[in-house]
């Protein structure tokens, strides 16, 4: 079992995050979860299911280690001003020769601070806070309209070490969309629904592709009359400026409207 399968992720609200004993909050980026490894003068990044997807040299040839980021890159969200193309550390797994697996979060993120000295200025620390400070984030950069909002929160406890579980809120908003019309899958989709096309109440045109089972892929693209016009219902994590929403998955048919 790699480290990757071995880091457990459990959604939670604050206090549940502070009864579990978590005594660390950040904030969640909306970006690619990467591992990002570093030797010999290259920087390669890896997203969770191990597929290389970007290479870079690096003038440092001496830096060897493995960090740990959100990836600025294929969401909305990181493609606003200051964020696009930038990858933002929260973890750092070796430094050297020298594995941090066992390490207390506390004594990795010291060690991570130190990346960015050997590193591009497209790289960056995220910051840490008490949890007695979780609220006011929540309520100032997740909730609050004009923050151009993260998508929720990390918790963690300083002490563990990798195995350990991390626990996360996301913020969920729903919706009632309609819908407009229907969009072939690809790969195992191909020959049903791969996604609906929809719009908001404001007239905002929304493509939803996840939340869906395989018999409702099949259901919806064999039945398409049944289903054009109709409303259904979707969960968000949140809503952007422009009146799009950001990843939205769908919920249920809401033949009752």
């Amino acid at each position: 079992m790699n480290l990757i399968d071995r880091q457990t992720y459990k959604d939670t609200d604050i206090n549940g995050a502070k009864s579990c004993g978590c005594d660390l909050v950040q904030l969640k980026y909306d970006g690619w979860w990467t591992r990002i490894e570093i030797a010999e003068g290259w920087m390669r990044f890896y997203s969770r299911t191990a597929r290389m997807f970007k290479e870079t040299q690096l003038a440092n040839t001496e830096l060897r280690c493995t960090l740990i980021g959100e990836h600025m890159q294929g969401t909305q969200w990181a493609q606003e001003p200051g964020r696009i193309g930038r990858t933002f550390l929260f973890d750092c797994w070796s430094w050297g020769d020298t594995t941090l697996e066992n390490v207390p979060y506390r004594d990795r993120y010291r060690v991570l601070r130190l990346a960015p000295n050997h590193l591009p200025d497209t790289f960056a620390v995220i910051l840490s806070y008490k949890i007695e400070q979780a609220q006011e984030l929540w309520k100032n950069y997740v909730e609050s309209p004009s923050s151009n909002q993260f998508e929720g929160l990390v918790f963690r406890r300083t002490a563990d070490n990798l195995s350990a579980t991390v626990y996360r809120q996301k913020k969920i908003i729903t919706e009632d969309l309609v819908c407009d019309g229907f969009i072939e899958g690809m790969g195992k989709f191909t020959g049903m629904l791969g996604a609906i096309r929809a719009h908001t109440s404001a007239g905002v045109i929304i493509d939803v592709g996840g939340g869906f089972t395989d018999t409702q892929r099949r259901e919806i693209w064999d039945n398409q009359d049944l289903y054009l016009g109709k409303p259904f219902e979707v969960e968000a994590r949140a809503r952007f400026e422009s009146g799009s929403l950001r990843h939205p998955n769908f919920v249920r048919w809401r033949f009752d409207k």
